[in-house]
């Protein structure tokens, strides 16, 4: 049984390919040959394979360090595709330790399959990550991601030369000067059991005052749906549908190279999908149906594009589709669809 699946969304992956290109990595070339999809600089909303994007940056940014390239990426990550997002949630809280609350309930939506703690002291809170791959010899690509969004947090509050007491790295990988200048002043420690960052007391009560720092409760957090799947169990199907919508406009995606990202057979896949009475064919179906229904619901996106996204090379044959699909074409669909004038 395969198990330890998980997604990461296509826009933290683009926001490395952002930072590698402009350091001079042929990003386009590499794309093409590997199982990641082609187009996902076009469909950030969309969710890929965590462990072949893990590797993928390393091989694509293998001439930088890696501790460096984490934290480039990061601070690009914290000021788009993470805010972008969730500006919404973590902006529309009081300054206080709401916010940050606020930015940890987001970030495990985001990433959901963080396991996050947090450790009081008299004399500091530290956050606890406890990551999936933390064994995966780059994982201090997501690190930094997790760890700059909180830096970034309290920055907005403390001002950009606020540092952290301490920050932990699952990863080996021993941060280079240029890191560690970075944060004058922080305990950077690798090879730890666990990542996290430490935040001292008494900028949370010069921040939010006695009664703020006396908060930053997990329990306070809203649940959130789990994303993190075993492959060959009841939401495999789900699993699936999930995984293959940024492929759809890929002529060639095959349930062969879901099986290879997946990391089980083709004949495991197509047997573990009849138990759960559905097939490759169907899901492919259903993730078309759904994207399209996404898609037709922005009016700001011409059907023809919606169509030439999901892999059609004809409007005419996605219009019968969907109209098969729903009883009512691409247009009349978008139009009761439409919301109400304000």
């Amino acid at each position: 049984m395969v198990k330890n699946i998980s997604l990461v969304r296509a826009a933290y992956v683009i926001d490395y390919i952002s930072v590698m290109r402009d350091g001079g990595a042929q990003v386009e070339g590499l794309l093409a040959e590997s199982l990641l999809p082609t187009n996902i600089e076009f469909v950030p909303q969309l969710f890929v394979s965590f462990p072949i994007a893990l590797n993928w940056v390393a091989k694509a940014g293998h001439e930088q360090n890696p501790m460096e390239l984490g934290l480039r990426a990061s601070e690009h990550v914290a000021t788009s595709s993470f805010y972008s997002l969730y500006q919404e949630i973590v902006g529309s809280t009081p300054s206080g330790i709401k916010r940050l609350e606020a930015l940890l309930m987001a970030m495990r939506q985001e990433d959901r399959t963080l396991k996050l703690s947090v450790v009081k002291s008299h004399k500091s809170f530290e956050i606890k990550f406890n990551l999936l791959h933390r064994e995966h010899r780059y994982i201090c690509f997501q690190e930094w991601v997790l760890l700059q969004t909180i830096i970034s947090v309290m920055r907005s509050i403390k001002g950009q030369s606020w540092c952290p007491d301490a920050m932990c790295f699952a990863s080996h990988i021993r941060p280079p000067k240029a890191v560690v200048e970075k944060f004058p002043g922080t305990r950077i420690l690798i090879r730890c059991s666990h990542t996290s960052i430490t935040i001292l007391r008494k900028d949370l009560v010069d921040t939010f005052g006695k009664v703020g720092a006396s908060g930053l409760e997990l329990n306070a957090f809203l649940p959130s749906k789990v994303v993190y799947r075993e492959a060959l169990g009841g939401d495999l199907v789900d699993f699936v549908r999930t995984l293959v919508k940024p492929y759809l406009g890929e002529a060639l995606f095959r349930v062969e190279t879901v099986a290879e990202i997946i990391g089980i057979s083709k004949r495991t896949l197509q047997r573990s999908l009849h138990a759960n009475d559905s097939s490759y064919s169907q899901i492919l179906r259903e993730a078309r149906f759904e994207l399209a229904s996404d898609y037709l619901s922005k009016g700001s996106i011409k059907i023809t594009d919606v169509a030439m996204t999901l892999g059609y090379q004809r409007v005419q044959n996605f219009s019968r589709d969907f109209r098969k699909q729903t009883g009512m074409t691409p247009s009349q669909y978008r139009k009761k669809n439409e919301p109400a004038p304000g």
